[in-house]
Parts: structure tokens; sequence; C-alpha cells
């Protein structure tokens, strides 16, 4: 056998042994006690501090901003969807501020023309519609079928 071909096996078997090695060390534990999954990833999700609040959390606190939210086309969509994760903000409301100081690109995220967007849904063009003025200079945040 030519040396250049026993060194390439060597090279590669070097490679696999330690790629078993590496995936030996790196499995934990229980990997596979439920097939192709972690059998203790289950109890470390509940452990973890959930970021994320039910809606009805908000309300207790911001009680005119829900009833604006429940009276407009927003009604199913989620506080957090605007504001971000609430877990913190209702833990210790002066610690963490909870409002977008981009009111407009919250909204675009979701109302910006796009062709992928369906055609019923409500899309502008921000340039045309309002002259790039912020969203919140006409409209009511919480309920932005009202206008100001």
């Amino acid at each position: 056998m030519p040396p250049q071909v026993s060194r390439l096996i060597m090279i590669f078997a070097v490679i696999g042994l330690a790629f078993i090695a590496t995936r030996w060390w790196a499995r934990p534990d229980t990997f596979g006690q439920y097939g192709h999954y972690r059998g203790s990833a289950l109890s470390a999700a509940v452990d973890k501090e959930p970021h994320y609040i039910n809606k009805s959390v908000c309300v207790e606190c911001h009680d005119e901003e829900a009833a604006l939210h429940v009276a407009g086309p927003h009604k199913k969509v989620s506080c957090q969807i605007c504001h971000g994760a609430g877990a913190v903000h209702a833990e210790d409301p002066q610690a963490s501020n909870i409002r977008k100081p981009e009111v407009t690109s919250t909204c675009q995220r979701c109302h910006e023309k796009r062709a992928a967007r369906p055609a019923r849904f409500p899309q502008i063009e921000t340039a045309e519609h309002a002259d790039n003025e912020p969203c919140n200079s006409c409209h009511v945040v919480h309920n932005p079928s009202e206008t100001k």
C-alpha cells in the first residue's frame, strides 16, 4: 500500500475516533430515554422562569388600555406582540420600561405593505400613508381604528 494511502487512512481513523469521543463526552446522560429526546428536557423547561405572561396579568394594572384594546381590531393580538416579554415588567414595573419608543417600526412589522400578506389585511406604505409621521400622531395605539 502506498504511504500516502496509509496516512490518509490514519487521518480518517483519528478524525472518526475524535468524533466518537466528542459525541460520547457531550451527550447528556438522559439522551435517548424517550427516543431521540433528552429525558430531562421537560423538567429543565419547567424550571425556567417565564418570560411571557397571560394578557390578564397586563389588564390588572392597565385597564384603560385593555378597554381600548378589546374594542379595537387588535383584540386577538397579545400585548406582548407589540411590547415584548412582560414577565419582568409585571414583577416590578419600575425596573423595566415596556413601552416601545419606536411606534412606527412596531406597527410596520405587521402592517408594512408586502406581497406575501393577504390582500384583506390592512397594509400601508408608510411614506405615502402618513408622510413618515409616527403612527400614534393620528391613531390611538391600543385601538388604531380610533383616530386622534
